[in-house]
């Protein structure tokens, strides 16, 4: 582990008076933050980590009384804040670092008042904010950052009143915010950003001026959960798909008017945690995966009818921290891995008790850091300090003594950037300034960074060479009609280049092709109770190794290899097909536009998160991603495997699916035992040879619109591959009448009669079928298998 290094940044109002910088973002490895130096006033200020770095950008407001700016948001590697200056008042500004690009966006309202911006939100590269125009109060606007594209998106409430947005939240791309009106009251909306496509949601407290008030709007895969009262649950758990009939209450879990009062929304890894209070346990920690019966207590932390309080839930890397009481050891810093038995007390920092009951430490500040956990705590001796946490009471240590002794250093706005934990604390020397430590890397495992250093080229960034890093792929949202296949291929350069060809040039493509790799493609029509959101991948790739990411436009790469879809169907990213999210440490979301939409600015075809990780790759899938690589790869295992299916379907015909083992990557079968393959693809006596080599007991089917599940296993050291059997089952391909033969196709175009495309790689291990000949409607939902592989100890 390396050693923590304390250093002050900067002393910007020097002496020990304080400059108390705050609001500090990191915009693409700058940070910015406002500050007073004494002189200027509070204005904007950005720093490299060093002292000469450390600089006023522009002095807004000139003068003592500064310009304060606030709400900084970082949209597209761009801040934007409000601020005031004495002409304009509170108004919408803009920066690139300098001052001369130090601007005002619009002066939404003309003279000194201001429209006064706030809630300033980023969805997908376009900002949205509440503001003022002095005409209709306050209302949602919109800005690509030029004084033209600074509009009103909606007047929900005419007249000078406003509706008051606010709760703005992106979900995918599309905004989700709270809104009165005099007709439904202060209810849930959703923007496209269009005035046509800004619309009420659902009307959960009917009546003339009821309101369902929602709150704690949080985005959960997808899908958007909140606080809503109903007139009838008191205020309880909803969620949303943003559709009317998708907005539902998820558990009526106190009974009766009053409601639970769930707060404190968190997403961990697609569960949602949340407080709340069932009217027995008092309120303690919940999970919900949406419904129901998935909606339960995790564990009653203050037993009885007395509640644990529970705040600052914060997720790290998977591991949901918090702050609760106990009764015994007072507010101290638990964690839970959503399970009773995993929900303990991390450690008792503040040991004791005072006159009115157990110390607490008191815990502020949860920020998660490269996967640590940093706070700010007080252990009862040295006051108010900087602290960390790996999950267990020897590694949750206080990390510096910034202000020796008793007294407190008060450490606030953690942020990272570019490897150094930046923060404000007080030395008790030059008062509140800017600090900052290098960062322990958390056991020393997190050896690489997913980057974007230029507009669509990515890497992991390593500070190993030669070693193997993996990237996480999830879908998130899709809204084309369009059957969308996702791959990256390997680039030469941060400019995109393959073997000297520049992108865009002739020969691209192909080199391109050559070089893809498949991640996954998109369904449009789920089967009912099937989720294609959140199907994901893992990829390994080389460290230091550049990608980009590319479509195939309703087809897939195989088809395009083949010939069977032209190479002009391939969708390279470039401005207007896709958009790039810098997500922090949660990695970036990609977003298509693939054409199937009417508007241009509609980025939501094709919605992915993609994530570096230290998860291992999943068990089987060394070969998906390969052309025809929709099989089960277990030749590295070493012992049987357990296999569980997960079956749906939306398909008139009762299709069969079933197993079979090849000799090779090719689809070639061994019918002798001696591990080569006897017959090949598109040869005589494959169809029996395949179903020679079934493995038995894996007999996989379903009801239209029905859901099944399944068992079975595999052996070791070898290759499985899908089949399909069309409105049929194995025997009526093996008995001796081939008049009554259904058609079967498998992954390998050769082996299938029509030379297509009938097997889907829908995420690692997820496949989907298509049952008709030649392609048939192409939507491979005909029957979709999931299998979760567990090698038998």
């Amino acid at each position: 582990m390396t050693t923590t290094t304390l250093t002050l940044v900067k002393d910007i109002l020097t002496g020990s008076d304080s400059s108390n910088p705050n609001s500090l973002t990191n915009v693409n490895g700058t940070l910015y933050f406002s500050a007073t130096d004494g002189t200027n006033g509070f204005e904007l200020w950005k720093s490299d980590g060093t002292a000469a770095g450390t600089v006023l950008v522009k002095d807004i407001f000139t003068g003592t009384n500064g310009s304060n700016p606030y709400n900084l948001t970082n949209v597209n590697k761009t801040l934007y804040f409000t601020a005031y200056d004495a002409t304009n008042g509170f108004e919408l500004w803009k920066s690139d670092g300098t001052a001369a690009g130090t601007v005002l966006v619009k002066d939404i309202v003309a003279g000194a008042n201001g429209s006064s911006p706030n809630n300033l939100t980023n969805v997908n590269s376009t900002l949205y904010f509440v503001a003022n125009d002095g005409m209709n109060g306050r209302e949602l606007w919109k800005s690509d950052g030029t004084e033209a594209g600074t509009v009103l998106v909606k007047d929900i409430l005419t007249g000078a009143n406003g509706s008051s947005p606010n709760n703005l939240t992106n979900v995918n791309g599309t905004l989700y915010f709270v809104v009165y009106d005099d007709t439904n009251g202060s209810e849930l909306w959703k923007s496209d950003g269009t005035a046509n496509g800004t619309v009420l949601v659902k009307d959960i407290r009917t009546g003339a001026g009821n309101s369902s008030s929602p709150e704690y709007l949080t985005n959960v895969n997808g899908i958007l959960y909140f606080l809503a009262d109903d007139g009838t649950n008191g205020r309880e758990l909803w969620k949303s798909d943003g559709t009317e009939a998708g907005t539902v209450l998820v558990k009526d879990i106190l009974t009766g008017v009053n409601g639970s009062s769930p707060n404190n929304l968190t997403n961990v890894n697609g569960t949602l945690y949340f407080v709340a209070n069932d009217g027995t346990n008092g309120y303690e920690l919940w999970k919900s995966d949406g419904t129901a019966n998935g909606t339960v207590l995790v564990k009653d932390i203050f037993t009885g009818s007395d509640s644990s309080d529970l705040s600052k839930l914060t997720n790290v890397n998977g591991t949901l921290y918090f702050q609760a009481d106990d009764g015994t050891n007072g507010f101290e810093l638990w964690k839970s891995d959503g399970t009773a038995n995993g929900t303990v007390l991390v450690k008792d920092i503040n040991i004791g008790t005072n006159g009115l009951g157990a110390n607490g430490s008191d815990l502020s500040n949860l920020t998660n850091v490269n996967g640590t956990l940093y706070f700010q705590a007080t252990d009862g001796t040295n006051g108010y300090k900087l602290w960390k946490s790996d999950g267990t009471a020897a590694g949750t240590v206080r990390v510096l003594d910034i202000n020796p002794g008793n007294a407190s250093s008060y450490p606030a706005n953690l942020t990272v950037v570019n490897g150094k934990l930046y923060f404000t604390a007080n030395n008790g020397q030059n008062g509140t300034e800017l600090f900052t430590i290098n960062i322990d890397e958390p056991n020393d495992n997190i050896p690489s960074r997913l980057t974007n250093p230029s507009d669509d080229v990515f890497n992991i960034k390593s500070q190993e060479k030669n070693v193997k890093t993996k990237l996480e792929i999830t879908l998130t949202g899709c809204s084309s009609n369009l059957l969308n296949e996702l791959g990256l291929f390997t680039v030469d350069d941060d400019k995109g280049t393959i073997n000297g060809i520049a992108p865009g040039a002739e020969g691209y493509a192909k080199a391109a092709l050559e070089r893809s790799r498949v991640i996954f493609s998109v369904i449009v029509n789920a089967p009912n109770g099937l989720d294609s959101n959140n199907f994901s991948s893992l990829l390994e790739l080389n460290s230091e190794e550049k990608f980009r990411f590319l479509l195939v436009k309703n087809s897939t790469f195989d088809a395009v290899k083949t010939g069977a879809t032209a190479i002009t169907e391939l969708l390279f990213s470039s401005v207007s097909t896709q958009k790039i999210t810098d997500l922090g440490d949660d990695g970036f979301s990609l977003a298509w536009r693939d054409g199937s939409g009417a508007s241009a600015t509609d980025f939501s075809n094709l919605v992915v998160k993609i994530k570096q990780t230290t998860k291992s790759l999943t068990l089987g899938t060394n070969l998906q991603g390969k052309s025809q690589g929709e099989v089960i790869d277990l030749r590295e295992a070493k012992q049987s495997v357990t296999a569980n299916f997960s079956v749906h379907r939306e398909a008139a015909f009762n299709n069969f699916v079933g197993f079979y083992q090849v000799a090779d990557e090719n689809g070639g079968i061994d019918t002798n035992g001696d591990g080569k393959a006897d017959v090949l693809t598109g040869q005589a006596g494959y169809i029996q040879a395949a179903l020679g080599k079934r493995v038995a007991g894996i007999d996989l089917s379903v009801s239209n619109q029905g859901a099944a599940s399944y068992s079975g296993v595999f052996q070791p050291g070898a290759i499985f591959a899908p089949f399909i059997i069309v409105n049929g089952s194995p025997d009526a391909l093996l008995d001796s009448n081939p008049n009554n033969d259904p058609a079967i196709y498998f992954p390998f175009l050769g082996a299938n009669s029509d030379k297509s495309d009938h097997i889907r790689l829908l995420g690692n291990n997820t496949f989907g079928f298509e049952d008709l000949a030649n392609g048939g409607d192409r939507d491979f939902n005909d029957i979709i298998v999931k299998v979760n592989l567990t090698a038998i100890a």
